[in-house]
């Protein structure tokens, strides 16, 4: 060749393929989701169960027993807090070592473009909040963007100034 280095690699290392990422999302989807399930399932039974003790009297809702309603808010604030805790730990663990529970699993990282340096916490709160949000838009072009890319960046990649690496 002519010295220069295969696209799939940079002087950080290896950039991950669209496999080991898709699969280090899907990791992350069960493994963080078994967590945080029971807290999403007291956050909605709380919703649902809201009007089983409501009475309707001529289309007026009346709370025939008020004294269920302290567990039930109780079940959604446990429920909410137990969920911001799931996602604090899943972006504290971007933010801190690029490696979440599936991305650990599967050899990837993500760093900062150029630098290697760990992305920290807000630019792992605006990668995932804004840029994978920007990536879903057009039919999920953004995902898909990485298959042609010379930095495999998706379009939350570029955003963030951030590549995903093997580790």
């Amino acid at each position: 060749m002519d010295g220069q280095a295969p696209v799939n690699t940079n002087r950080l290392g290896r950039y991950a393929g669209f496999w080991r990422r898709f699969g280090a999302y899907v990791l992350d989807v069960v493994l963080y989701g078994l967590v945080s399930g029971p807290f999403a399932m007291a956050v909605a039974l709380s919703a649902v169960r809201g009007n089983d003790d409501c009475v309707s009297v001529e289309d007026v809702l009346c709370g025939a027993d008020s004294a269920a309603a302290g567990p039930r808010i109780a079940a959604f604030v446990i429920g909410m807090v137990g969920l911001l805790f799931v996602i604090v730990i899943y972006l504290r663990a971007l933010g801190r070592s690029g490696q979440t529970w599936g991305r650990r699993i599967t050899g990837v990282r993500v760093v900062r473009n150029h630098t290697c340096e760990p992305i920290g916490f807000g630019r792992a709160l605006g990668r995932q909040l804004f840029g994978f949000t920007f990536s879903r838009v057009v039919l999920a072009l953004g995902y898909l963007w990485m298959l042609w890319d010379d930095e495999r960046q998706t379009w939350h990649d570029k955003i963030a100034d951030t590549v995903v690496i093997e580790t």
